[in-house]
């Protein structure tokens, strides 16, 4: 990448503003990653919330603490390579509150800000894998999660064929 072909003399609460990767999200992911600081301008969107800014914030001293792509990167870089296709499949999730939008998948979690220092501004606090999601825990395909037949597996409340059989 060429840290030279990203300008911008534009300045704000998180360094230099990055207007040019709307809807880029592995683009503003690696300029942000090389400043290591700024924000890239609706990187993001959501078919709920909208478009969500990408800032670089503070990676913090644990999972609890930080925000922002750095702390994602820190933490929970499993979902840098499809950061947007993970929040494009979350749903909003209850309880949210008046600056802060929860989403969530059957695997994922992420929180969106909706204020900095009491403005009004969309973005994106965190992402993460959840521990133990329902694909980790289960030897299910895809097609049997669905309830579809993959001849692997003797559906709940059914007798199998071999009950009964001796085994010696």
């Amino acid at each position: 990448m060429n840290k030279d072909a990203w300008t911008s003399e534009e300045i704000g609460a998180f360094g230099r503003i990055f207007r040019q990767f709307e809807g880029k999200t592995k683009e503003a992911i690696a300029c942000l990653s090389l400043e290591q600081g700024g924000e890239a301008i609706s990187a993001l969107s959501h078919p709920v919330i909208g478009q969500i800014d990408l800032i670089w914030g503070e990676a913090g001293t644990q999972k609890s603490d930080g925000y922002g792509l750095s702390k994602i990167i820190k933490y929970h870089p499993e979902v840098i390579g499809d950061l947007q296709g993970i929040i494009n499949d979350m749903t909003v999730i209850e309880p949210s509150s008046d600056n802060r939008v929860n989403l969530e998948s059957k695997c994922y979690k992420a929180s969106v800000r909706l204020t900095w220092d009491n403005v009004p501004k969309k973005w994106l606090l965190t992402a993460y894998k959840k521990k133990n999601s329902v694909p980790d825990n289960t030897t299910d395909t895809g097609e049997t999660l669905t309830g579809e037949r993959n001849g692997t597996a003797t559906p709940q409340n059914t007798v199998s064929e071999f009950k009964g059989i001796n085994k010696n």
